[in-house]
């Protein structure tokens, strides 16, 4: 029984998944986990890999890849939504390391990966207003 490896995807290939899993994205990224939602999902996995691999430009892929495709995905665009959050708090100066991309910003407008709420008398403060284009100084005098 070999198994042949298929191809990587390519950045069009991520784009065009997140496009088409954004449709269903509510019911594939439900928490609960009853007959009813665990039926949901499988349906709307089997529209999505449809209307993936019925695109043009996409090499065919099965149901089980695309899922752990977009998982992947998901866990990479928090590990670098994590890091940049981290970045921005060093010390050393110098220029920031960690850029978002095309996949990450997808994802957060599809509400598979959550960005932290605007509250200012938490402890995330200072990072909400620098990630949210305020001036540096608030950042100053919000942590005196």
């Amino acid at each position: 029984m070999d198994k042949q490896r298929s191809k990587n995807f390519t950045p069009l290939e991520e784009e065009i998944l997140l496009n088409c899993v954004s449709e269903y994205t509510k019911v594939i990224d439900c928490k609960e986990t009853n007959a009813l939602k665990a039926d949901a999902k499988v349906k709307a996995w089997l529209s999505v890999t449809e209307l993936y691999n019925s695109q043009s430009s996409v090499t065919k892929r099965s149901l089980n890849q695309l899922k752990s495709k977009y998982k992947n995905l998901k866990a990479a665009s928090r590990k670098r939504l994590a890091d940049e959050k981290l970045e921005i708090f060093l010390t050393g100066g110098g220029s920031k390391k960690i850029s978002a991309t095309e996949a990450d910003a997808l994802l957060v407008a599809n509400g598979a990966v959550v960005r932290p709420l605007l509250n200012s008398w938490d402890s995330d403060a200072p990072y909400e207003a620098v990630t949210s284009g305020e001036e540096i100084f608030t950042l100053f005098l919000t942590c005196k």
